[in-house]
């Protein structure tokens, strides 16, 4: 929720109290408790934040100036106080807010204020200052998506920082800082925390819902790796199809113009040419036809008819036996 601070001398006629709260704030619970509080609690008040979040940006309001400082607890729930600079998105490009929480591109946008709650998370949950980041505890040194990660094993205001409470967990303790759970929350906050407007959160809705499912129990990181490769398997069958249009485009176009591939050819006709004889009947042939010259004269004549058969289109003519005018059919078919 947002909450709006007055003080007990405040007249009656200004705007009422929305809650009664004790004026807790987040940073003074950081630092009574050793400068991190377990991931758990940080996942918790995340979610919380980015609802109220939300409920701001549907009705076209921004933050301005989410930190720490800013946040309070009222009956242990946090609250987003201090609502003066709380402002219409398309009057909200005056340059307010606190240095390490504005992201690159200014305040006054809501991926700027989810960029804010996301610095939160990262005081809160690795006691760093918001200027380390992407740094992580020496412990927790392993890269998170999206962010290069490197070891910062002490933060700017560790010297500030008071000892951790009686009975509270130690910071680093992997009792309330387990590596798994930890590295989920980071992966939430890399992405909140990216320097481009367009790769962060959509919206504090969405933020909400991963912090939700990190309440849950459930990844955020095993969720995002799916929904990777879905989006491949999405871009490889866009891909696929597309091709495929082509090719039908491609060949209905080529048979309209006439340009398609062209037919295959027909199978190779075989012409036998056999030695020319006189067909006279037995008794009507010359006496001469046996002679070697009338089988030079048949055999000029069938030379003559095969060399001029591969003058007509696609007739080819093969190699020929020697002497084969003197065989007859059968010993030229072997």
């Amino acid at each position: 929720g947002v909450t709006e601070a007055r003080s007990p001398g405040d007249s009656a006629s200004r705007l009422p109290t929305h809650e009664t709260y004790l004026p807790r704030t987040l940073r003074a619970e950081q630092q009574q408790r050793g400068g991190r509080l377990p991931v758990a609690e940080c996942v918790r008040i995340g979610r919380l934040l980015a609802s109220a979040l939300a409920h701001l940006h549907r009705h076209n309001l921004v933050h301005r100036d989410v930190k720490p400082s800013n946040i309070i607890f009222v009956e242990g729930a946090p609250k987003l106080a201090d609502i003066g600079l709380v402002a219409d998105v398309s009057e909200a490009r005056s340059f307010v807010g606190t240095e390490g929480f504005i992201p690159p591109e200014g305040p006054g946008t809501p991926q700027a204020d989810l960029y804010s709650l996301g610095k939160v998370l990262y005081e809160i949950s690795t006691g760093l200052d918001r200027r380390d980041f992407p740094a992580l505890p020496g412990e927790f040194a392993r890269p998170a998506e999206g962010s290069r990660i490197e070891a910062a094993p002490r933060s700017r205001s560790a010297s500030r920082d008071p000892p951790p409470a009686i009975g509270q967990p130690a910071p680093g303790s992997p009792s309330a800082f387990p590596l798994a759970a930890f590295l989920e929350l980071n992966a939430v906050i890399a992405k909140a925390c990216q320097a481009d407007p367009a790769q962060r959160y959509a919206s504090a809705e969405a933020m909400e819902a991963d912090l939700a499912l990190l309440e849950q129990g459930r990844s955020v990181r095993r969720k995002r790796t799916r929904e990777q490769r879905w989006a491949m398997v999405r871009n490889v069958t866009f891909a696929a199809s597309l091709l495929l249009l082509a090719g039908f485009v491609f060949q209905y176009v080529s048979r309209r113009l006439g340009t398609g591939a062209p037919a295959a050819p027909a199978a190779e006709a075989s012409i036998f040419v056999l030695p020319f004889r006189h067909s006279a009947p037995i008794a009507e042939r010359p006496v001469e036809y046996e002679t070697e010259q009338s089988l030079c004269l048949c055999g000029r004549i069938t030379d003559a008819f095969i060399d001029a058969l591969p003058l007509i289109p696609g007739v080819r003519t093969g190699p020929r036996k020697s002497d084969w005018i003197r065989f007859d059919e059968d010993q030229l078919r072997r």
